[in-house]
């Protein structure tokens, strides 16, 4: 990795971090709604933005 990358790098390792507790901290709270429908929907719109970041990116292969 060129010298210069390392803080991007970085950067997107402490991003990850924060997302993946976040994201359990977010499960948690929909479990918490006792909705399971709303819970599924509000957590299928995030999927949905993911799958479509994830296809943007492939594309750039």
């Amino acid at each position: 990795m060129p010298p210069n990358m390392q803080p991007q790098y970085n950067r997107v390792i402490e991003l990850d971090r924060s997302l993946r507790k976040s994201i359990a901290e977010y499960y948690f709270a929909l479990k918490g709604l006792n909705d399971p429908v709303k819970a599924v929907e509000l957590l299928a719109s995030h999927v949905a933005i993911m799958v479509e970041m994830i296809k943007d990116l492939k594309s750039s292969e």
